[in-house]
């Protein structure tokens, strides 16, 4: 049984071209870590999008919105109206791509020049990441710890808030893992630990990718001699996360497919070489990285080894 006979043994688990994806998975375990970074969004990709009720996730983004109803009701009001004004631009195909860049632009704006009025201090929004309902995906834990044993760079690009990124890993892990590097949107917070303004340029939905970013970037040298990528995502726009990395050779790009499924299901096949269904649980993409491990090609049609992991 093949690697990609493997994976399909899973119901949740559709792959377009196998054998393709075959070739660029034996490419990737061949190569090893050494030559292997991950690029991953974190919203409803290293997150949850439901909880073991069935209950929909929050994002980092809605947390202000969810979390602030009781102590800062006009906040919350605000971005409510913001997010009703813009959210049906985002998957839109009425529009065109400018059109959806510049609405972006628009609702990522509003909503941090909002959060900068309502004088929000560090310790409320690690409160309010305390509380809500904004979990990781399951063996997401174990996936960054054995990235950070095998040193391999994860690269986050998330049109989220970088800072509530860190507090969440903060309080699941006791830690930010070393060769982590986030691009997102980050609060700036005054000498009270007020916060005062983001970040730029804004990192929205449709610009995950190093593009975004000028000058050299702390992640540069971790990254310029490792050409296969594992990327991670839950939306059409983060396939393109691997855009302006010079040295890629072989990307093996795992879609997250969490609602409306049989409508986006033929899209995000043809976009993702692997996609996961309904699925909340990070067990693939960590059953992929241990095969990196010792792998034994000359038993590859044997696959013992990534049944026991």
């Amino acid at each position: 049984m093949s690697i990609v006979d493997e994976l399909l043994s899973n119901s949740f688990v559709k792959i377009r071209n196998p054998s393709d994806v075959e070739a660029k998975l034996h490419k990737i375990i061949k190569d090893g870590y050494n030559n292997l970074m991950i690029l991953a969004d974190f919203d409803y990709t290293l997150s949850k999008f439901k909880d073991l009720n069935g209950k929909e996730c929050l994002i980092t983004h809605s947390i202000f919105v969810k979390c602030t109803q009781e102590v800062k009701p006009e906040l919350s009001e605000k971005l409510k109206v913001i997010c009703n004004k813009y959210g049906p631009f985002e998957h839109s195909t009425q529009i065109s791509r400018e059109e959806k860049i510049s609405k972006m632009e628009d609702w990522w704006n509003l909503s941090h020049e909002c959060i900068v009025d309502s004088a929000l201090s560090h310790d409320d929004i690690e409160k309010f990441v305390k509380d809500a309902p904004l979990y990781l995906r399951d063996f997401a834990k174990e996936f960054m710890e054995l990235i950070e044993i095998k040193n391999v760079p994860l690269i986050v690009f998330s049109a989220g808030i970088g800072n509530v990124i860190e507090m969440i890993l903060q309080q699941n892990l006791g830690k930010i893992p070393s060769q982590l590097h986030i691009i997102s949107n980050f609060m700036n917070f005054n000498k009270k630990n007020i916060c005062e303004s983001f970040t730029e340029p804004t990192i929205h939905s449709c610009c995950k990718n190093s593009t975004v970013i000028s000058g050299e970037q702390a992640y540069s040298e971790d990254i310029k001699n490792r050409p296969n990528i594992i990327l991670l995502g839950d939306s059409i726009e983060d396939v393109q996360m691997d855009i302006g990395m010079v040295n890629e050779s072989t990307a093996i790009k795992i879609g997250f497919l969490n609602h409306s499924i049989d409508s986006r299901f033929d899209e995000y096949s043809k976009a993702f070489d692997i996609l996961l269904i309904d699925c909340q649980s990070m067990e693939i993409p960590l059953k992929l990285l241990k095969l990196c491990e010792n792998f034994d090609f000359k038993n590859v049609k044997n696959l013992d080894a990534i049944k026991n992991l």
